[in-house]
């Protein structure tokens, strides 16, 4: 159980990462991929990230 809550609050820093910390280059986006990565559409999402 203690594993399981540490990898949630992990992914959790993650997105409050994302969200509030690292600077967007491209508001558009930057939007467009967080959409994607939460609703699961991974085949839109570039592993590696050209901005």
């Amino acid at each position: 159980m203690t594993r399981k809550i540490a990898l949630w609050s992990l992914w959790a820093g993650f997105i409050a990462y994302v969200l509030w910390l690292a600077p967007p280059f491209d508001l558009e986006a930057t939007v467009t991929l967080l959409k994607n990565i939460f609703t699961l559409n991974w085949t839109e999402v570039n592993p590696v990230i050209d901005l």
